[in-house]
């Protein structure tokens, strides 16, 4: 029999994964619309060059944003000192960040080979100050679990973006649209969170609070700096080899795959952390995180596998002729996605159990087989680069599961019985809906026909998961049940 507090948990968890994921849906909407309209009218180049800048502005969000404020959602016991170690921490390296900016535009601008880079990187030097306002305000919001406040400002920030994006290219002002789109879109969310947030950091912290802060950023920081290193290998090599053009479609078939991740597999790692980190047992981890990859799995990946097959028919109607060259890009790039719906639940569970040792060696390995593998691949084109990713990204998933295996976490067994059908079904449905695109595809429309390709997508996935796990429709619907009581204001 569950115990009060441990339903109490998961309904919280429920919550924070409805809450999460309605953001993440209705932000990556409104930012693939905005996507697809500047995407026709700037072309590759454009974003092929804020793409080059990335290799800086992607760091500071990692180090600033993303790297030491994690210890405030992670830390079992939370001191106001904590949080102003944190802010102080990120406050600093904002400034180093942004003199950066400010001075090695032209560094860069020699390194591409490409002169408009120096004044972009400089424009864009306001960022990394932008992530550091808001960097303690959304941890704080997170660790309280306001996943609705934190939606709401997602929403509200991708919309000031595109509006502030779409005025400056209807306005012809090229690539400095995106440019503008960044600023207002973190301006944004800076202002929000730290309204929302109430409490503002203070100058007070103690010797032991900046060492448990360090002690924590010292791992994260080295994780995911490892994996900046990794996203922006390939994006280095591109551009520097292949040129902005290039480099654009790149960042195309990367963005959509991004945003497929965010609307399925992030959207439930994300909020899993704080429940994860919880459970006391190595059983009650494994079991938790066995359910995590059930949904995540029986969500993400049909995604990935219906934007692989439909993107020949999408691409041509949302971003327009001159993307042709990113179909068969986008197509192996969703391989990429597949491995991410499961690797982001290992990754998430690996993190909320502090496990941060092993998961550092992984990264490093991992990063520098695709660093000698790029050196091989590049010169066949983009491809090559892709595929090479997508690969690794496999071989990552068996080497987490291999590892977690090995460190007590019995979950072998249960995914195949409970997770991999849904793969199954993914592979069913693409059969399905190629061989429906081939029978009318001469008689449709494009839009007709990416219409009905998604509806039929949609009706075979479902019969062919409820086929292949026959108890699955009896389940949904005492979940279903259950969601129903608990939401009972008299229930206990």
């Amino acid at each position: 029999m569950t115990s009060a507090p441990t339903t109490s948990l998961t309904m919280r968890l429920a919550k924070s994964v409805a809450w999460t994921s309605a953001g993440n849906w209705a932000c990556q909407i409104v930012s693939f619309l905005v996507y697809m309209l500047l995407a026709r009218q700037l072309g590759p180049k454009a974003y092929g060059l804020v793409g080059m800048t990335n290799v800086v502005t992607a760091l500071a969000y990692t180090v600033v944003f993303d790297g030491t404020a994690g210890y405030i959602v992670r830390a079992e016991k939370l001191e106001p000192g904590h949080v102003n170690a944190v802010f102080w921490l990120q406050v600093t390296a904002a400034a180093v960040f942004t003199a950066v900016m400010v001075f090695g535009g032209a560094a860069l601008a020699r390194f591409y080979d490409e002169p408009a880079l120096a004044p972009l990187l400089l424009g864009l030097a306001v960022l990394p100050i932008l992530y550091g306002v808001a960097g303690v305000s959304s941890s704080m919001l997170q660790r309280a679990t306001r996943y609705r406040c934190l939606a709401a400002v997602s929403l509200g920030s991708a919309c000031v973006a595109g509006g502030v994006g779409l005025t400056m290219a209807f306005g012809g002002y090229g690539v400095w649209s995106l440019v503008g789109m960044n600023i207002g879109q973190w301006s944004t969310q800076a202002l929000c969170l730290s309204w929302l947030a109430g409490r503002r950091p203070g100058v007070a912290f103690r010797r032991r609070h900046l060492r448990d802060v360090a002690g924590f950023a010292r791992h994260a920081v080295s994780v995911k700096g490892l994996i900046f290193v990794d996203q922006q290998l390939p994006r280095v090599a591109v551009g520097a080899t292949l040129g902005a053009e290039a480099l654009g479609i790149l960042t195309m078939a990367w963005r959509m795959t991004e945003m497929m991740s965010w609307l399925t597999a992030r959207s439930i790692s994300q909020v899993s952390i704080p429940y994860l980190a919880r459970l006391q047992s190595i059983g009650g981890v494994a079991e938790a995180l066995v359910d995590v990859l059930q949904i995540t799995v029986a969500i993400g990946v049909p995604c990935f596998v219906g934007l692989a097959v439909v993107a020949p028919i999408m691409v041509p109607i949302f971003f327009g002729p001159h993307w042709a060259a990113a179909i068969p890009i986008i197509q192996i790039a969703a391989g990429i996605g597949v491995a991410w719906t499961v690797l982001t639940c290992l990754d998430a569970a690996v993190f909320a159990r502090g496990e941060m040792a092993w998961r550092t060696s992984l990264t490093l390995g991992s990063t520098i087989a695709l660093a000698l593998a790029l050196c091989v691949v590049v010169p066949f084109g983009l491809a090559g680069v892709v595929a090479t990713i997508a690969l690794r990204e496999a071989a990552a998933c068996v080497t987490y599961l291999i590892l977690l295996e090995r460190n007590g976490y019995r979950i072998g067994a249960a995914i195949l019985r409970r997770v991999a059908p849904f793969g199954a079904a993914a592979a069913l449905m693409a059969l399905v809906v190629l061989s429906w695109c081939r029978m009318l595809g001469t008689t449709l429309g494009l839009p007709s026909l990416l219409a009905s390709a998604v509806a039929v997508g949609a009706v075979s996935y479902a019969a062919a998961a409820l086929a292949l796990l026959p108890g699955l429709g009896a389940r949904l619907l005492r979940s279903g049940a259950v969601v129903r009581v608990a939401r009972t204001p008299d229930v206990r």
